[in-house]
């Protein structure tokens, strides 16, 4: 049976990246999911302020407006008679 040795086994130091044509496919693509998550969460919260704004700012139904007051004004003077 081998003892392990002090100092001997996994290190937290590290290591350089491989060179390009001496890496794996997988060490190849580790930077590109981020490289398209990064973008796609940036347009996410664009869309999200985008509609916040709107909803802050929503236009006025001014016909609506105009018509119910004309219709309180008539039962105002209905009631009135």
């Amino acid at each position: 049976m081998q003892h392990a040795t002090p100092g001997a086994g996994a290190t937290r130091a590290e290591t350089p990246p491989p060179a390009p044509e001496n890496a794996s496919t997988a060490q190849l693509r580790a930077g590109i999911p981020i490289a398209l998550v990064l973008p796609a969460v940036g347009a996410v919260l664009a869309l999200i302020g985008r509609k916040d704004i709107e909803q802050a700012a929503p236009p006025l139904p001014t016909e609506t407006i105009a018509s119910m007051q004309a219709d309180v004004a008539t039962i105002k003077e209905r009631v009135s008679r």
